[in-house]
């Protein structure tokens, strides 16, 4: 099967989806893959396979099951397709198994897991330590994602992990693990709107964490990081929500 929206002029507009359901599909989805990622023209794909808020997938699969259907446009220019709850049953399987699959040859064409994957979790808030500690401790755990991309206001409110402020920056270092990410989005630039420009902070040698982050009874966190320049010393405030950094190398 292949299909394609319907040009309703402002979500999706003729994008072809094709019948996961046949393993001969999939398997010339993985092949493709392997063949435009091998030789290292291209170091990765696009596959959409996150954790929404945490908790839901964010990917395009059939649903809900008891109407399964998929969407082209918002408003009253929306249009559906319905399928059959046993299609959309093999197909949400099938599209499961190309997007572990897709993330897997990735992985391992680049030696390493991706964000935007099977054990992913995209646009988590940068700021909030206690949201970040959450995800965290629930990835560490085997509970949820382990690959955390934060940025500084969260997906409801932005995404700006380009310039976060001292206490920001403090609270993700923090929580942060292996496989947590302070992103930072920007789009073509304008008169009105230039891209950003990096803080810093960002070019400072961090190097490793000495152990995690401990929490004195007064809800303050102390962790430091070293580096070839010396120790890095972060501090947060957890009822302040306020936090400061000691970089190694800068005069005291």
């Amino acid at each position: 099967m292949s299909y394609s929206y319907r040009a309703l002029g402002n979500v999706y507009c003729n994008i072809t989806s094709y019948d996961l359901s046949v393993a001969e599909v999939r398997n010339l989805w993985l092949e493709t893959v392997v063949n435009m990622t091998r030789d290292g023209g291209v170091d990765g794909v696009f596959a959409d396979h996150g954790y929404e808020n945490g908790v839901e997938p964010s990917r395009h699969d059939l649903l809900p099951l008891s109407d399964p259907q998929l969407c082209n446009g918002q408003g009253a220019e929306q249009q559906c397709y319905h399928f059959s709850p046993d299609f959309a049953k093999r197909f949400n399987e099938g599209h499961e198994f190309i997007l572990n699959n897709t993330q897997d040859v990735v992985a391992k064409l680049t030696g390493g897991p991706v964000i935007d994957g099977p054990y992913g979790h995209w646009n988590a808030p940068a700021c909030n330590l206690r949201v970040m500690q959450g995800f965290v401790e629930k990835g560490q755990n085997g509970t949820g994602p382990f690959v955390h991309e934060f940025n500084r206001k969260g997906r409801n409110g932005g995404c700006d992990g380009c310039n976060p402020d001292e206490s920001c920056l403090a609270a993700f270092l923090i929580a942060a693990e292996k496989y947590s990410y302070m992103s930072c989005f920007a789009s073509q630039a304008t008169a009105d709107e230039p891209l950003p420009q990096f803080l810093d902070a960002f070019r400072k040698p961090l190097g490793e964490p000495s152990g995690p982050a401990v929490e004195n009874p007064r809800h303050v966190y102390r962790r430091s990081f070293v580096s070839q320049e010396g120790r890095t010393v972060v501090q947060y405030d957890l009822r302040a929500k306020s936090g400061t950094i000691e970089w190694a190398g800068d005069a005291t």
